[in-house]
C-alpha cells in the first residue's frame, strides 16, 4: 500500500480482525458486517503518524488481551531513502482512561514493505502474528506480538517466507501450528518449510 501523503485501506488487512473499517472522516469504527457503511461503535481517529507515513496498513481491531476491549493495529514504513527505512513500525492502540491511546510502538527489521497480519482467537489467549520483509527480495519473516514482554519476536528463524503462512491445529490442542512456505529454491533461505 503506497501513500502520497496518506493511503491506508479502509478495511482490515489482517485475517481474523473484528468487523471494522475506517470511515471517510478517518474514524476507526466497529461495524455490522451486513451493513458495512454503518458505524456501530466509534473507537478513534486514524493517528497523524499513520496519515503522514509513506506506506501504512490498517490491520484492524482485535481483542488481543481478551478483556472485552479490543485493541487497534496499524503499521507504517518510511520512504526507502529515509534513514529509518530498515524498520517497519507496529502501533497498537488501547483504551486507557476512557479513550484510545498509543499502547505500544514496536519495530521489526524490514528491508522493504510487505505487510501481513493474522489474529488467532485461541486458548489460553488470543495471538497476533505480523509479517515484515526481512530478507529483501529473498522473502519475509513472521513476528509474534508478545504483550507480556511488549516485543515483536521473530518466529520464522532462517526461513524466508514465500507467500502466506498456513495456520492449522493438527494435534487438536486448541492452538494452531504455523506452516511456513520457505523460499529455498534459490539458496537465499533455508530449504523446506
Amino acid at each position: 500500500i503506497a501513500a502520497q501523503p496518506y493511503h491506508v485501506g479502509p478495511t482490515p488487512f489482517a485475517k481474523g480482525s473484528l468487523p471494522s473499517r475506517i470511515m471517510p472522516d478517518g474514524t476507526v469504527c466497529l461495524i455490522d458486517p451486513k451493513r458495512p457503511a454503518l458505524c456501530t461503535r466509534r473507537l478513534m481517529k486514524v493517528p497523524r503518524t499513520v496519515m503522514k507515513a509513506h506506506w501504512a496498513t490498517f490491520y484492524g481491531v482485535f481483542d488481543l488481551q481478551g478483556d472485552g476491549t479490543p485493541e487497534i493495529f496499524f503499521d507504517y514504513w518510511p520512504p526507502p531513502d529515509n534513514a529509518d527505512s530498515q524498520h517497519a513500525t507496529l502501533l497498537v492502540y488501547k483504551k486507557i482512561r476512557g479513550r484510545y491511546r498509543q499502547y505500544l510502538k514496536l519495530e521489526a527489521e524490514s528491508l522493504g514493505y510487505a505487510p501481513g497480519g493474522w489474529f488467532l482467537k485461541e486458548s489460553p489467549h488470543p495471538k497476533a502474528i505480523f509479517r515484515a520483509r526481512i530478507g529483501g527480495s529473498s522473502g519475509s519473516g513472521l513476528f509474534y506480538l508478545d504483550l507480556k514482554k511488549k516485543s515483536l519476536d521473530l518466529i520464522s528463524g532462517d526461513v524466508f517466507l514465500e507467500g502466506d503462512p498456513e495456520f492449522e491445529d493438527l494435534d487438536g490442542d486448541g492452538m494452531a501450528e504455523i506452516f511456513l512456505p520457505g523460499r529455498g529454491r534459490d539458496r537465499t533461505s533455508q530449504p523446506g518449510a
